[in-house]
Formats: C-alpha cells, sequence, structure tokens
C-alpha cells in the first residue's frame, strides 16, 4: 500500500516569517524619520557672535553713558578699574552673511536695604548663651555688593 505526500492547503493562521516582515517595516520607518530629521537639521539657521565688555573711560563714550567727569558718578578715567559700575558691552552677531552690531550700557544698580533679621535654621535653635548682633557698615557695604540689580540705560545699533 502507498500512501501520498499530500500538500497542505495554505491557512490564515501561519505566521511563519511574519517577524522578519516587521522587523524590515520597523527599520524602514525608522530610517525614514532618520532621514527627514537630518534634512530638518540642515536647513536650521547658522550663525556667529562675539561680546565684549569694557570700561567707559573715553570722551566718546560721554554721548552713550551720559556720564562725563562733571555727572554724579562720574565717567571712569582707567580702562582697568570701574569706579562708577558702569560698562559697555559690544556684541556683533553674523546670520546668513549679514553682521549686526549692537553696544549697550549695563550700570549696576544697588537695592534698597532690607530690614535686620536674623535666621537660624534647623527646628530647634539653643541660644541659652549670650548672643550678640551687631550691625557694622563692613557688614552693610557686603550684603549691599551682593544685592544689586544689572540695568540696561542705554544702548545703540552700529
Amino acid at each position: 500500500m502507498t500512501t501520498e505526500l499530500r500538500r497542505r492547503p495554505p491557512t490564515l493562521r501561519n505566521q511563519r516569517g511574519i517577524a522578519l516582515i516587521l522587523v524590515v517595516m520597523a527599520l524602514l520607518c525608522l530610517t525614514g524619520l532618520l532621514v527627514a530629521y537630518l534634512a530638518v537639521s540642515a536647513l536650521e539657521p547658522q550663525g556667529t557672535f562675539s561680546v565684549t565688555i569694557r570700561n567707559d573711560n573715553g570722551a566718546a563714550d560721554t554721548p552713550l553713558t551720559g556720564l562725563s567727569s562733571t555727572t554724579e558718578p562720574a565717567m571712569d578715567t582707567s580702562p582697568i578699574a570701574d569706579d562708577n559700575t558702569t560698562v559697555i558691552m559690544r556684541s556683533a552677531g553674523t546670520f546668513s552673511g549679514v553682521t549686526r552690531t549692537v553696544e549697550v550700557v549695563v550700570r549696576r544698580v544697588a537695592l534698597p536695604p532690607l530690614p535686620g533679621a536674623v535666621d537660624i535654621s534647623g527646628r530647634h535653635s539653643d541660644t541659652s548663651g549670650s548672643l550678640s548682633i551687631r550691625s557694622s557698615q563692613q557688614n552693610v557695604d557686603m550684603v549691599q555688593s551682593m544685592r544689586s540689580l544689572h540695568s540696561i540705560t542705554n544702548w545703540r545699533e552700529i
């Protein structure tokens, strides 16, 4: 007796090879996203800039800063020592072949003084000994020098 080899009809439940197809499709999708991101990043604008800071000690700085030897505070006379807390910052930037330069006058302005207080950290503080808090001009100057604002008082585009 002989038996015939029969080929079984394909069924929908046969999942051989589907994992390979899904992995290839996922790789193609990720490759497309990568190419799209690289294409967009090539179109982003590229520019350069530089910033310099200098003291306001030249006669040509008077129209920009509004300070002179007779104003209070007076214009600085030394390029090294900043006695009037005023400096000039210059920023030059290039974008798409166009260069712009901006000069800004920056002044350091002290905040008004805070009322004195004692702050002791922790949940419990033991002050059984003597505690004295004295205000000295040195402490006041130190606190005032730490608390300051920088304000832009004038600017121009060159």
